[in-house]
């Protein structure tokens, strides 16, 4: 029976992208979980703390990118010439990426001590080479799966190796945030070139150069409804671990830090779905109603299994996860881990029909969406927090995802 519901749901070429892609998280995923025990037992919850805080306030910023990549990517689903909406969009996006990252380096420096906004500094700067990211969108698109995975790979062992290095020789906070920058952006230069050793693809690349200001102001009007989306829903990813050391200290924060990232861990398995799906979605949504209802709810309930058997482990070995990853000194992250886990199904469910809504271009009731949940997680948030300390977080995090996922759920029923 499960044979059967797997044959229906997924195609057999999708069973290959999704062994590639599989193989090659696994693999990023081990290195990712022994980089993260090394980086962390070598920090302590306060420079953790510190880090986790400096990554939140530049995923704000980069919300205008993430935005713009969102609409991006179900344009390029669509297009029938890659190569101009790739290198327009490219050209676009270096301009609109240095203006953010100038604002945000700046504005760091104005209200942020001085050694936090050099970590911002740090961080930031490298992000200017994200502008590349369409070259991944576009081989995710042609499901070129056995690719991606070697530069998946590659990329992972490059970041773990560099690591590794930093705590050999003790380096300092400030070169481990610069590694993170260099995570940030190594994969999509590594596609980047992949496709530009290509004479096709060079020669596109100047048949397209060009500064069009009107090509500029199209994309941030276009996408705009996409950036402010992107930007209330990072409100609510982020948060907690921008108002935590507000409310209480980097310790604190440093702590919860430990439990969300134990907790992301299974995120791995949202990104594979994502891989998958991401050149069928377009198909599922625009074909017949009872086609669509069908084989979004097969993946749905996929989504749902597979998550809550991650928040159950989680629960389950808490424990053990943190002690053998984090060690002694995050011993106070175990209860806040156990509560966490518990918002895994809810944000499995969100991802899922952000991406079903965006494939059907409802991008203005997502918008809409993401500010309501938006409010109600600052709100939620700060009553909690400010009444039960960290765990209380924890317990505004599982609030926000569960209603997020329920809401969403019932509005893709409503518009299908």
């Amino acid at each position: 029976m499960l044979k059967s519901f797997i044959n229906k749901t997924f195609s057999h070429a999708a069973l290959r992208e999704f062994s590639w892609h599989g193989a090659a998280q696994i693999y990023s995923q081990i290195l990712a979980f022994v980089g993260v025990v090394i980086v962390s037992r070598y920090m302590g919850p306060s420079n953790l703390g510190i880090y986790s805080f400096v990554q939140n306030y530049i995923l704000i910023f980069v919300t205008v990118l993430s935005g713009m990549d969102f609409y991006f990517a179900w344009q390029l689903a669509r297009a029938k010439s890659a190569a101009e909406s790739i290198f327009s969009y490219i050209y676009a996006k270096l301009i609109i990426s240095s203006v953010c990252i100038f604002t945000g380096v700046f504005l760091s420096w104005i209200f942020l001590p001085a050694d936090v906004a050099l970590l911002v500094t740090c961080m930031f700067s490298p992000l200017i080479f994200t502008s590349f990211s369409p070259f991944w969108t576009y081989a995710l698109r042609e499901k070129m799966a056995k690719q991606a995975a070697i530069i998946f790979t590659t990329a992972a062992t490059f970041i773990f190796l560099s690591k590794v290095l930093v705590v050999l020789f003790e380096g300092s906070l400030t070169i481990f945030v610069l590694v993170s920058g260099l995570d940030m952006i190594i994969m999509h230069m590594l596609m980047t070139l992949y496709f530009l050793k290509k004479k096709y693809w060079r020669d596109e690349a100047l048949k397209h150069l060009e500064f069009n200001l009107g090509n500029i102001i199209n994309l941030l009007r276009f996408s705009s409804v996409s950036i402010i989306y992107t930007f209330l829903w990072q409100i609510v990813m982020r948060a907690d671990q921008l108002m935590l050391p507000v409310i209480k200290d980097a310790y604190t924060l440093g702590i919860y830090s430990s439990a969300v990232k134990i907790s992301e861990v299974p995120n791995v398995l949202i990104s594979l779905i994502a891989m998958v799906i991401f050149s069928r979605l377009v198909n599922i949504v625009d074909g017949t109603k009872d086609h669509e209802i069908r084989q979004i709810k097969r993946i749905l309930y996929i989504n749902i299994i597979v998550s809550s058997i991650a928040a159950a482990f989680i629960i389950i070995f808490s424990n053990q996860l943190v002690s053998i990853i984090f060690g002694d000194k995050f011993a106070e992250a175990v209860p806040v881990l156990r509560v966490y886990a518990l918002s895994i199904p809810g944000l499995f469910v969100t991802h899922y029909f952000v991406s079903v809504l965006g494939a059907k271009d409802k991008l203005k009731l997502l918008a809409m969406h993401a500010g309501i949940i938006g409010v109600l997680t600052v709100t939620i948030l700060y009553i909690l927090t400010s009444g039960y300390g960290v765990l209380g977080t924890a317990f505004s995090s599982v609030i926000t995802y569960t209603l997020s996922a329920i809401s969403l759920y019932y509005l893709w029923l409503k518009k299908s």
